[in-house]
């Protein structure tokens, strides 16, 4: 089940939540956040921030990989493409964080630069990102809408 927060009180605690599984990333303060349940408790958290009209930023967090479905993935990245309209989602990934890595390229993310000594103990960050246009020749079938309607 997937959980669109009602009110501020319900997107700070899955915010809350998120960042707790971070090592020290924070969602910016205009922060949206999308909760996915699995067997009654929350599995994992993705956040939008940066929103600059061409573009957000996404965060993940899980504490368990099987919450990441097409279905899932592809309702979680309607809000950035289809509500919002952007042309792209981005992320950004320490190149030691293998799982979140595979999943981001698992789920159509394209791997775009490199970011030396962008972290803690001067480790790479590595980019990420997804276009509209792909999201819906992957995704768009599943909503029944098509690159031309949205």
């Amino acid at each position: 089940m997937i959980l669109f927060p009602k009110n501020d009180q319900e997107n700070a605690f899955l915010k809350a939540w998120l960042e707790k599984r971070l090592d020290g990333a924070r969602a910016g303060s205009d922060s949206w956040c999308i909760g996915v349940w699995r067997d009654e408790k929350l599995a994992a958290v993705a956040a939008f921030t940066n929103y600059r009209h061409v573009d957000i930023e996404i965060m993940f967090a899980s504490d368990n990989p099987r919450w990441a479905t097409k279905q899932t993935i592809a309702y979680i990245l309607a809000f950035p493409f289809v509500q919002l309209k952007t042309q792209r989602c981005s992320a950004m990934v320490l190149k030691s964080n293998k799982r979140v890595r595979k999943l981001l390229l698992g789920i159509g993310f394209k791997e775009e630069g490199r970011h030396l000594h962008a972290a803690k103990n001067l480790e790479t960050i590595l980019s990420y990102g997804m276009t509209r246009a792909y999201y819906m020749e992957r995704y768009g079938s599943l909503h029944g809408i098509d690159e031309v309607a949205a």
